[in-house]
């Protein structure tokens, strides 16, 4: 059985195959086809065999121009398909000359098909001139199965499926994000922006998403054909959903490409949905395995302290994580000195799937990558961001998503407080970015009032001031800026300091601080005027101003100080 090597020079679907030698041999049967991309694979060539290549092992190698024509008719190889131009210009006389005294066909393939879409041409005619269509089926549904039984790979199960369907397959999961696809035809360029062949992207607009998901969700459909506009040119695209157990696993998306989908069709992939099923729950756990292994692959390079910067960068390429991208870390514990509901007195190891899942809900409104890891009781989150984003829009981002979560958790009686970091770039900030957000954890619960959420760029004159100067240094400057004013609040109930902080973070701005303090203009102005009587201030003086600011970071410095001496006793 087979088709005539002839017969290739006949068909239309593959235009551009020229014949350059061994006319002779056009009527050797062509029973099986395969790629040539290493010579030790000659060895290897089965009876009935027509090989392809691109020319790469034979350019510049005369030595294998010599006998390599005679190596293919020794194992009784029926043809030779060549792509020329990316390797080889030309076949080598030597090869034509042969070629000729062996009936040996060489025929030159269209520079602009694919490998890919050859050899599933060539299977599919070879096939179907085998056997009858019944047992065709039968036989592609038994292969199909077995590479997802035996776990193949993507890779042969899309080949397989293109062997029978011409049309290019998408699949996507649930949520019609792509995860892989098998591309046939030459219209991927006309496409245009409308489908969009990114693995981890949403293969069609936001609209025509939520279109389709609603329309599943109301009536659970079998089979659904959308039209897709691209430019002038509409396409139809076919969604086959996937399902185990009536739980949504994903999509079969067929692309119009050539002709109008048929019968054989809709039978072929309603036939491979069980088995489909399988491959898509696999896929899903295996994503899920990705994910555990970055896990340990951040828990690796944040505590061990042995990895060198090399071992760092070496081990962020294996798990293809971008350390040239800008990352923030977020360190989430459980509240201190907070009363728990009964319910709430657990480990936070006993709560972090829960906060595991509000992080998914809540990150995926703002199509942010993120990593988690667990340890020493509290959830490390790493936050990855575009190096074009705005820094302060980000940490506007990181501040809505730990505050909403924060918030959830509380109406469990769960109380959670976030450090987050710098939002920093490179491989060096990476551990740095973990401490920050320690440190910010460790800071705001000392100096801020009634807060969950501890920024380190909000506080970092505070660890400026903490690093550079000694204690008795900042007990100094306490005294020659803000003291007077400290004590007098504390011997006359007033709170003459908070209106000087507030006064300064606004600008010098009298109407916006009476706003944010819920007091009237008047009364704002008659706290300055004492504000000014006890600190002998001069506000045109930019120096004592800017020490008056250094003061107040101080004395929360000072104030954290007498809270961990006093806990220590």
């Amino acid at each position: 059985m087979g088709v005539e090597v002839g017969w290739l020079l006949q068909q239309h679907e593959i235009e551009g195959m020229k014949l350059i030698a061994g006319e002779k041999g056009l009527q050797k049967v062509m029973e099986k086809v395969n790629l040539l991309d290493n010579p030790d694979m000659i060895r290897w060539i089965k009876d009935g065999e027509f090989l392809i290549t691109a020319g790469y092992i034979l350019n510049e190698d005369q030595q294998l121009q010599q006998t390599f024509i005679s190596e293919l008719e020794k194992h009784h190889c029926v043809g030779l398909g060549i792509k020329l131009k990316r390797y080889m210009d030309k076949v080598p006389q030597v090869m034509l000359e042969q070629a000729e005294e062996y009936s040996l066909p060489i025929i030159e393939l269209p520079y602009d098909r694919s490998f890919a879409e050859i050899t599933s041409f060539l299977y599919r005619r070879i096939f179907r001139q085998e056997i009858s269509e019944e047992k065709q089926y039968a036989l592609i549904y038994n292969r199909i199965s077995e590479i997802v039984i035996r776990d193949r790979g993507r890779q042969e199960l899309l080949q397989a499926i293109g062997d029978v369907v011409y049309d290019p397959l998408l699949l996507t999961d649930s949520e019609l994000i792509l995860q892989d696809y098998r591309w046939h035809g030459h219209f991927i360029e006309e496409m245009g922006e409308k489908i969009h062949l990114d693995t981890g992207e949403k293969i069609f607009p936001d609209l025509l998403v939520g279109e389709i998901l609603q329309e599943y969700q109301k009536r659970k459909f079998e089979v659904l054909i959308k039209e897709i506009r691209c430019g002038e040119q509409k396409i139809s695209a076919i969604l086959f959903p996937v399902i185990e157990k009536d739980a949504l696993l994903g999509f079969m998306v067929f692309l119009e490409n050539e002709q109008p989908f048929d019968r054989q069709l809709y039978d072929f992939a309603s036939g491979i949905k069980p088995v489909m099923a399988l491959e898509f729950l696999r896929n899903s756990l295996q994503r899920q395995e990705k994910s555990n292994l970055k896990y340990y692959f951040l828990k690796t390079i944040l505590f061990d302290e042995t990895l060198s910067r090399e071992d760092i960068i070496r081990e962020c390429k294996r798990y293809d994580f971008d350390y040239t991208k800008k990352y923030a870390c977020a360190v989430v514990c459980l509240a201190e000195e907070r009363v728990f509901e009964a319910n709430a007195r657990k480990n936070l190891k006993d709560l972090k799937h829960i906060i595991f899942d509000e992080v998914e809900k809540n990150v995926s409104g703002y199509e942010l990558k993120y990593y988690r890891v667990y340890h020493n009781n509290s959830i490390i989150l790493f936050f990855e961001f575009p190096n074009s984003s705005d820094r302060e829009e980000n940490y506007g981002i990181l501040t809505r998503i730990l505050q909403e979560i924060s918030n959830r958790m509380q109406k469990n009686g769960i109380w959670l407080e976030s450090g987050v970091s710098k939002i920093v770039c490179g491989v060096d900030e990476i551990r740095n970015c973990y401490y920050h957000a320690l440190d910010a954890l460790s800071m705001g619960r000392r100096v801020e009032k009634n807060g969950s959420v501890y920024l380190y760029h909000r506080q970092e004159p505070l660890h400026i001031l903490q690093r550079a100067l000694s204690e008795k240094e900042q007990e100094q400057i306490y005294e020659e800026t803000i003291a007077c004013l400290d004590r007098y609040d504390r011997e006359n109930n007033t709170d003459f300091l908070y209106t000087l902080e507030k006064y300064m973070e606004n600008n010098y701005s009298v109407v916006q601080t009476a706003e944010e303090l819920f007091i009237h203009r008047n009364t704002m102005t008659g706290r300055l005027n004492k504000i000014t009587e006890l600190l002998n201030m001069d506000w045109q003086d930019a120096r004592k101003c800017q020490m008056l600011r250094i003061g107040i970071d101080i004395r929360k410095l000072l104030e954290r100080r007498e809270s961990d001496e006093a806990s220590a006793l």
